[in-house]
């Protein structure tokens, strides 16, 4: 979905810092472009360089990331049977994706939200803020707006999950738990609600675990190194190119944060005066 390489991850930061100079240029015209000297120039050669370095260095990483899950996951025991489960469980087969329906004896309840394995509860207010403006002749404007901000999020879990008809004890678990479901939003008082999410008893999804001595452990080679719990999977399939959706986004934020990063560097460095690099001073800009 997001898979771009090596060449896409140089090159696109190129093209945007040249089409966001030329752009400035087309739309202020001659009296506004912005006049390098060469050693300005240099500079900012030598900036975007960087730049692009810790792009490439990074976009290396995150890709030797998702090799390393892919072997993990294409390696890893695939789970959708009781008989399977517990011979796997018996003989410490290790890495494991489990794939069934999980269900708990214990569900948990709070107001809206019933019948849950795992459940998220964000708190909001709805606050005023204020910021102010000051325009081209020194006055200011006090603006005012209103939003939902978040004051706390409390987590609830089932006290066991079952797994095959085997009881597991969830708090002795480090389970993670993905692709929550939207149960619901409670108003319960004036400005004041909660946020559901979390996952309903008896849901159909994957568990990436690492199996042990009858149990289920976390492990230095499992994904994160502790147990996730993919909500609404249903197949090594879809568990594979889940995660790499997810490795693939953190590529596309990493790109995106730099490229802003080094466009607002370089726009920065090219309207400064930058005596320091001019021996004989700065010629106007304007």
């Amino acid at each position: 979905m997001f898979g771009w390489n090596i060449e896409q991850a140089i090159l696109y930061p190129i093209i945007i810092v040249v089409f966001l100079f030329y752009f400035h240029y087309k739309v202020f015209g001659e009296n506004y472009y912005v006049e390098f000297t060469n050693r300005e120039k240099i500079v900012s050669v030598g900036i975007g360089a960087i730049i692009i370095t810790i792009i490439v260095v990074l976009f290396n990483s995150l890709s030797a990331k998702e090799g390393e899950y892919s072997r993990i996951l294409t390696s890893a025991t695939y789970i959708d049977n009781k008989d399977t489960f517990d011979y796997a469980s018996k003989t410490s087969i290790g890495n494991s994706i489990i794939s069934t329906t999980f269900s708990t004896n214990e569900p948990i309840s709070d107001r809206i939200a019933e019948n849950c394995l795992y459940l998220k509860r964000d708190y909001e207010e709805y606050r005023q803020h204020t910021y102010t403006t000051t325009d081209s002749k020194g006055n200011t404007t006090v603006h005012t707006y209103w939003s939902w901000d978040l004051i706390n999020t409390d987590i609830f879990k089932s006290n066991s999950i079952k797994i095959f008809d085997n009881i597991f004890n969830m708090s002795t678990l480090n389970i993670e738990f993905r692709n929550l479901e939207d149960i619901g939003i409670d108003e319960f008082a004036y400005h004041k609600r909660y946020i559901y999410r979390g996952i309903y008893n008896n849901s159909q999804g994957i568990l990436l675990t690492f199996l042990e001595n009858n149990n289920i452990i976390d492990n230095d080679v499992l994904i994160e190194k502790h147990t996730i719990f993919y909500n609404k999977l249903d197949s090594k399939e879809a568990i594979i190119n889940q995660i790499q959706n997810e490795v693939n986004q953190g590529k596309i934020v990493v790109i995106i944060f730099f490229i802003i990063l080094g466009i607002g560097i370089i726009l920065f460095f090219a309207y400064a005066e930058n005596d320091w690099l001019n021996n004989e001073g700065r010629r106007p800009r304007w």
